[in-house]
């Protein structure tokens, strides 16, 4: 593989080592690496800035993920909070509305999980399922069942 540099950063690379429309100052020929993109110049798959960058990116991917999770979920429990106060049969029952209450939080602790951003964020059914790690269970307050 050959890489042109200018102002000592690769700025594009191919196998023949032919760079006819770049102004570049030399090229040089490097082992097979996998190069990325990152603001402008092209480095190698295990230099910091590219694994920095990829952490931003998948972080913000992630973030993203949850925020819309967070953004239905409130929806839910704002829709279910406004039938109750205005007296009318609610759409969920409680014990559902405080289980988006609990998923509420386990959304907010996303981002200072231990392995984030390399986590899944999980949507309320499978968060509270009962084999996810993560399930909470709620008692009910008149017949003291676990459900």
């Amino acid at each position: 593989m050959y890489v042109a540099i200018k102002d000592n950063k690769i700025i594009d690379y191919n196998e023949t080592g032919e760079f006819p429309l770049l102004n570049y100052d030399e090229i040089k020929e490097i082992d097979d690496v996998t190069l990325v993109q990152v603001d402008g110049e092209f480095l190698p798959d295990t230099d910091e800035k590219v694994i920095e960058a990829q952490n931003i990116e998948k972080s913000n991917q992630v973030k993203s993920i949850r925020n819309q999770y967070l953004s239905d979920t409130l929806a839910c429990c704002d829709r279910y909070e406004k039938q109750k106060a205005i007296g009318l049969d609610t759409t969920e029952s409680e014990d559902t509305y405080r289980n988006y209450l609990l998923y509420l939080q386990y959304l907010r602790d996303v981002p200072q999980s231990e392995n984030f951003p390399n986590v899944e964020v999980l949507t309320f059914d499978e968060w509270k399922e009962p084999n996810s790690s993560d399930v909470v269970l709620i008692e009910k307050e008149t017949e003291g069942e676990v459900i």
